[in-house]
């Protein structure tokens, strides 16, 4: 009974020091909350009075934006409230009197700490279950309350007091190992930010000294390394693309992780802590080496990196330029660190040996990226130990498009893209041919490190910004123009591992080992859903050619699956060889439109380029009395303007010329290639920068249409060179 008193009157006292933390949490989660919500519906409410589709779509747009991922001020609110709350709470730490006031309540000290943790709960929970409450009230009265909603908020109820309980923990755990206020608060930004800024550090460094790094993916990681950001990551999925909130799993137990490791370490230190430490900078002795080691390693060596990516040119005078930022700066951290913990500048001479043993690690650090001692930069999978690979590069299949069906519309209707190809690609592709992924590697370390290598200049150590210069350095006996291209490879090890490297590679050099990748199993069905995603029902299979679209609506539905089946043969035979002599003649796809806010949108997917050596396709198009590209042949061309647009044009020459006569028609015509197709392979197909605008006389004699060629390097004729004083 006594201890159940006793812990009753801990509870008031905490509970009679709640004013101020209770009032901050109202007034920041009122602007957050209702007056967010009142902003965001008369927002919405006067763009949907000239836009149909923001009408349509408003109870979406405000649930996303209120009680969804988009309200960062109530993130930014619930981390700065939980920080406030947690030193507010547990700041009679810092007071030597107030200590020995709560110290004088007969309890035991877990009963003192949970009721200084129950009273800070309250203090922001019962706000902001209020300020919900009284959003929901608003948006009833716009008649935008509905199931869908009250799901967000539920969610975002839910998760906002979990991200407030990890962050509060974080901040108790800030004033159970400080004196101060000033050095709690500088602990809370620490805790939140470090290990994100050791995640950054390490991505600077890899950069820096390894030539085949690539980040991707790096932010999933990110995201876990913090309380604060694995709650901002969980907040910001709620709704995301979905109609419904939905939160990662993982991301989900990390948070929740992050509050019990946190609390109990919490309970720990608050129950070790002497009442002596109040007025300290640190409350445990044998933490500050630790703490002012850790602390100086990541300062030492960004200072490093930052005089090197100042003074530095990329060379190995580099080296000089990161030895000096490292040790200014190590010795920089020391002294604040120091001044911090004692209370004076005069004190730098004490605790030498925390910079020193700082020196080493980070001397250590520096030996590991410099002679790669891991073999990161050398890295080939083992072949027992490799699962799959999959490959993505801008100059490589770039013009393909890739959808999310079944992912949300954006406020104005729109299907969601995949944001990068590279992301659908390593998703969807999977090469197991082992002996080609460990030749890629070998490969692509090699000439990766040598086109890195020739960027520099060896004498000065300047960077050699011109390409061409480059590629004629690297392979002067080529008598092709080099292609260096980049490529980001993804290894799926057994053990479920996913590594990423940068290659940059010469594929004209090495075409060979193109084509064994183009027509591995596995690659073509990464890139070309085609190949792999039958056409919905209902949509619309199209043709493309120099003279616009086809839709194919007179086939049957055996014919059409019966041109796109003949189609994915001749695909899957494609070898890079065609690629690289052949520029396709026409573009077969998909065509779904989606009527989402009162608007039709139409969109292209599955798509694929018919080559000339497709025979049975484009014999098969034929039998169906489809003529490709009958609007190139030169009696159906009016006439042709060529426009230079050359970077060493002068200012006072012609550069226009406009072509009407059947010989110059035909000679450019037999020169030029449709701009929707010449690009396909960027590395492969060098466009000169000429604009050629063809104009198309219609079938009805009447009117007339235009469409575009372009001219690989090299081919334009001469005389249209001289006509539109065109200089290489």
């Amino acid at each position: 009974m006594t201890s159940r008193n006793s812990f009753s009157k801990l509870l008031k006292l905490s509970l009679s020091r709640n004013t101020s933390a209770i009032v901050a949490s109202s007034m920041a989660l009122f602007f957050a909350m209702p007056v967010y919500t009142a902003l965001i519906i008369s927002t919405l409410n006067r763009r949907a009075q000239g836009d149909p589709s923001i009408a349509a779509a408003l109870p979406r747009l405000f649930r996303q934006s209120v009680f969804g991922g988009d309200n960062f001020f109530l993130a930014g609110a619930t981390i700065l409230l939980a920080v406030l709350i947690a030193l507010t709470k547990f700041s009679y730490l810092f007071s030597k009197q107030q200590v020995d006031l709560f110290h004088g309540v007969p309890a035991r000290r877990h009963e003192l700490f949970i009721a200084n943790y129950v009273g800070g709960v309250i203090s922001f929970v019962i706000p902001y279950i209020i300020s919900v409450v009284i959003s929901l009230i608003i948006a009833a009265s716009f008649s935008l309350v509905d199931g869908t909603l009250l799901l967000f908020a539920a969610a975002s109820l839910g998760i906002t007091i979990l991200g407030f309980l990890a962050v509060y923990a974080m901040g108790i755990l800030a004033a159970c190992m400080t004196g101060t206020v000033a050095v709690s608060v500088l602990a809370s930004l620490v805790f939140a930010f470090y290990f994100p800024v050791i995640r950054l550090m390490i991505i600077m460094l890899n950069e820096r000294f390894f030539v085949t790094n690539m980040t991707y993916g790096s932010d999933f990681l990110v995201t876990k390394l913090s309380p604060v950001f694995s709650y901002v990551a969980c907040s910001t999925q709620i709704g995301g693309t979905n109609m419904l909130p939905e939160v990662r799993t993982p991301d989900l137990i990390t948070l929740i992780l992050y509050i019990l490791v946190l609390t109990a370490l919490d309970v720990v230190l608050f129950t070790v802590r002497k009442s002596e430490a109040a007025g300290k900078s640190m409350a445990f002795d044998k933490s500050k080496r630790i703490i002012a080691i850790l602390l100086s390693v990541p300062i030492s060596i960004f200072g490093a990196l930052a005089f090197e990516g100042i003074a530095g040119n990329g060379g190995k005078l580099d080296y000089a330029w990161f030895i000096f930022g490292a040790a200014i700066l190590l010795v920089l951290a020391h002294i604040i660190i120091q001044a911090i913990y004692c209370g004076d500048v005069k004190s730098i001479i004490k605790g030498l040996e925390c910079p020193a043993i700082a020196a080493v690690i980070v001397a250590l650090i520096s030996i590991l990226y410099v002679f790669d001692v891991t073999g990161h930069d050398s890295f080939v999978p083992a072949a027992d130990k490799l699962e799959s690979m999959a490959v993505s590069s801008y100059s490589m299949q770039s013009t393909i498009n890739y959808y999310h069906f079944d992912s949300q519309p954006n406020e104005y209707g729109n299907v969601e893209y995949w944001g990068d190809v590279t992301d659908h690609r390593f998703q969807n592709m999977k090469i197991t041919d082992t002996a080609l992924i460990q030749k890629l590697a070998q490969i692509g370390n090699e000439e990766s490190k040598q086109y890195h290598d020739v960027l520099f200049d060896d004498e000065s150590r300047d960077v050699v910004y011109d390409i061409d210069t480059v590629e004629e350095e690297i392979d002067t006996d080529s008598d092709d123009y080099t292609h260096w291209c980049d490529i980001s490879v993804q290894y799926t090890m057994k053990s479920g591992k996913k590594i990423y490297r940068s290659y940059t590679i010469d594929f004209y050099k090495n075409i060979d080992l193109y084509n064994e990748i183009y027509t591995a199993n596995g690659y073509k069905e990464g890139v070309y859903t085609i190949l792999t995603e039958p056409m919905a029902e209902g949509d619309t299979l199209n043709l493309m050619d120099a003279g616009g679209e086809t839709p194919l609506t007179m086939l049957s539905e055996a014919q059409q699956k019966e041109l796109i089946d003949t189609f994915c043969a001749e695909l899957r035979a494609q070898g890079a060889y065609a690629l690289k002599d052949s520029i396709p003649v026409a573009e077969i796809y998909a065509t779904k439109k989606i009527v989402e806010n009162g608007y039709t949108n139409t969109y292209n997917y599955n798509e694929g380029y018919i080559y000339p050596e497709f025979t049975r396709t484009l014999a098969l198009i034929k039998s169906y009395g489809i003529e490709l590209n009958s609007t190139l042949v030169p009696e159906n061309i009016s006439s042709i303007d060529v426009c230079n647009y050359n970077a060493e044009a002068y200012e006072n020459l012609e550069t226009t010329k406009t072509y009407t006569d059947a010989d110059s028609i035909r000679k450019i015509m037999e020169a030029a290639a449709p701009s929707s197709f010449a690009s396909t392979e960027d590395y492969f197909h060098p466009l000169e920068n000429i604009d050629t605008t063809v104009n198309f006389i219609t079938p009805d004699k009447n009117n007339s249409k235009c469409g575009y060629m372009v001219f690989e390097r090299g081919t334009i004729p001469e005389f249209v060179k001289k006509d539109v004083n065109w200089s290489e």
